[in-house]
């Protein structure tokens, strides 16, 4: 039976080698990238220290610059350092102006003003308003053609449905007779809370989507209000090239985290600075003061807006830049929709009985000065 054995040798001997052989060649290829990764984490080394030295030797630079104002305190230095970037700082101080004849959005949280804005945009320019609004109060929108109060929001869907009907006309008309066929035709159409009437209403996207695209032309603009800067929320995602035919007004918070998106630190600071600041797509604005908005939007009701000791002369001649360049304004667009001085004195400037007169006299010399 033993000579049926064969001998076999084992080769584990050539086996180690060849592994070790591969292993040297393994390591062969790989020395470029430990080279690689070696150089890579000294620099990461060499640029950690350079930051810490530059940031360590900046304190010792602004301590330094202080020593001639026998060490003035650091937020003092950060109050000069803040006058000086809002030098740089140009804002657009004339947002009628600015918005003329484009479609526009109008951004912001809840109390940052957004309809305050809208209201004084629309008194100001005048013409055929049209404003859609579900939540509205018999005190706003004085005057205009508001659709939807009470969340009427089927009347908003029909009305938006008309829309559409009365733009493929205008659209018709500038093809048959050019721009000067649609002289005076001017409309202006504001949505409140635009991205809930996308919801509860079907025809609204189709209704922003062809006002975006071609209400310019056909002499139809659009304000729409949202507290949300996302186009998904209006109804528009997908569709980057509608959105660029908006300006974005932004206001309060929202145009503060536009402005860390654009990491503009003098942005920012010029933003917080004062109320009444927003950006206009990426340029700053200055909006007009509050007080005069609110009364061109309130039609003036002089009363409300002065205490009982303040005289309307008093009014005039301590605040003359707002109170009566807004008096004024109001006074005209009233006069353009038909409404009698008579009334104007006493329902807008205040006087009655005894003191018309008195009323009349300071409407004619507001109207001739």
């Amino acid at each position: 039976m033993a000579k049926d054995w064969v001998d076999v040798p084992l080769r584990i001997t050539d086996k180690v080698g060849d592994f070790a052989l591969w292993v040297g060649g393994r390591l062969l290829i790989l020395s470029p990238l430990l080279v690689a990764d070696t150089v890579e984490y000294v620099s990461a080394c060499i640029n950690s220290l350079a930051r810490k030295f530059k940031e360590s030797y900046t304190k010792i630079l602004i301590v330094y610059d202080a020593l001639p104002y026998g060490g003035m305190e650091g937020s003092k230095i950060v109050e000069v350092q803040a006058k000086r970037a809002e030098e740089i700082i140009a804002p657009i101080n004339d947002v009628i102006a600015a918005i003329e004849g484009k479609q526009l959005m109008i951004i912001g949280n809840m109390g940052s003003g957004k309809s305050t804005v809208a209201q004084y945009i629309a008194y100001v320019i005048g013409g055929r308003v049209t404003v859609y609004e579900p939540e509205g109060t018999p005190d706003d929108w004085q005057g205009l053609e508001v659709i939807g109060k009470g969340e009427d929001f089927t009347a908003i869907d029909t009305a938006m449905e008309y829309d559409l009907e009365d733009l493929s006309s205008q659209i018709k008309l500038r093809t048959e007779k050019g721009d000067a066929g649609l002289a005076n035709t001017d409309r202006v159409l504001i949505a409140e809370e635009f991205p809930e009437l996308v919801n509860k209403c079907s025809n609204a996207e189709e209704w922003i989507d062809r006002y975006g695209r071609r209400g310019r032309k056909a002499k139809r603009f659009l304000i729409l209000l949202s507290q949300f800067d996302r186009v998904s929320a209006w109804g528009l995602e997908g569709k980057g090239d509608l959105v660029d035919n908006f300006l974005k007004l932004r206001l309060g918070k929202v145009a503060v985290e536009h402005a860390k998106r654009l990491k503009s630190p003098e942005l920012i600071q010029w933003l917080r600075a004062e109320k009444g600041r927003g950006l206009l797509d990426d340029e700053p604005v200055q909006l007009p003061p509050y007080r005069e908005m609110v009364a061109v939007t309130k039609r003036l009701p002089l009363p409300a807006l002065l205490s009982a000791e303040t005289t309307l002369e008093r009014a005039v001649t301590e605040d003359l830049d707002s109170s009566e360049l807004a008096l004024k304004r109001a006074i005209q667009l009233m006069r353009e929709r038909g409404v009698g001085d008579s009334a104007i004195v006493k329902e807008v400037l205040g006087f009655k009985g005894s003191s018309y007169q008195q009323g009349k006299a300071e409407l004619d010399k507001l109207v001739s000065s």
